[in-house]
């Protein structure tokens, strides 16, 4: 019911819910993930990376959990932690184009931009309409000098922002 409740906008019922169901089952991995992401995106990073962790503990083949926790990490700016919880993510769930892109993002952080490139790749080959993935992908292939390539990748973010009706015409 958390994750209803969340989704329809209704946080403190959320809340409530998940603080149920931990009480009632402290080891359930899944609701100490999702309590952890709600708690994140009201704000409460350190809380949820503390349930992230706990999910992790309690089933370490949840790759949602590796991959908010490798989001909270990167977002308090502990790219170099981030890291890992995001490629075990990837490992974990090689079909999540997220992972892969939120993986890209942290290497570009760090001007790790081969390693960007190779994740931003792994992205589009699993979501090649991800306009993100391509202006990212474009992004670092610039600052490593390969402009053509570049020009190709941001061309088609431009075009998909277009068609999803990003940016006007």
């Amino acid at each position: 019911l958390g994750n209803l409740h969340a989704r329809q906008g209704k946080l403190e019922t959320a809340r409530q819910h998940f603080g149920e169901a931990l009480r009632l089952y402290p080891n359930y991995a899944d609701a100490h993930s999702n309590y952890g992401q709600l708690l994140a995106e009201q704000g409460d990073i350190e809380s949820g990376i503390e349930h992230f962790r706990k999910a992790i503990e309690l089933n370490p083949a949840l790759s949602r959990a590796h991959l908010n926790l490798g989001v909270a990490l990167a977002k308090q700016g502990r790219l170099e932690e981030a890291i890992w919880p995001l490629q075990q993510a990837v490992r974990l769930s090689p079909d999540s184009a997220d992972a892969s892109y939120y993986l890209g993002s942290v290497f570009a952080a760090q001007n790790r931009y081969s390693e960007a490139a190779e994740s931003f790749k792994q992205a589009l080959q699993i979501q090649p309409d991800s306009a993100p993935a391509h202006q990212s992908l474009a992004q670092v292939l610039a600052l490593q000098g390969k402009k053509e390539q570049a020009t190709e990748h941001c061309q088609q973010a431009l075009r998909l922002m277009k068609q999803t009706g990003n940016i006007p015409n």
